[in-house]
């Protein structure tokens, strides 16, 4: 189901280590979704947009909020920077910690469903 859907799908530890990505992740940011494995989500988010997709992020890792949206500017691999959307939650009963993000390009924000 994950691969035919148009949003990459990131799940990611409680500091932001990328532990999976669906094959879109190709398709919006150029990079093949084994290349961004055990890098730092927040190596890839503009330096002005840090704060604020931190803030959100931390929130849902201290169960403060059960998912957040943001909207941040994530780097590609030919270095320029694609505005998105992100919807940010946790993986229930998981242990550690797993946060899933859905992440869509602004200029894509229709409602395409991950079809299976």
């Amino acid at each position: 189901m994950l691969k035919a859907c148009p949003d990459v799908i990131t799940t990611v530890d409680r500091v932001g280590i990328i532990l999976s990505q669906n094959p879109a992740a190709q398709r919006v940011f150029g990079f093949s979704p084994r290349e961004l494995l055990g890098h730092n989500l927040f190596a890839f988010v503009h330096e002005a947009d840090v704060a604020a997709v931190g803030r959100d992020f931390l929130s849902v890792v201290e169960g403060a909020s059960e998912q957040a949206t943001v909207e941040f500017r994530h780097r590609t691999e030919n270095g320029s920077y694609q505005q998105i959307e992100a919807a940010i939650g946790r993986v229930r009963d998981e242990t550690p910690l797993i946060l899933v993000l859905s992440l869509r390009p602004r200029a894509a924000r229709q409602d395409a469903p991950c079809a299976p």
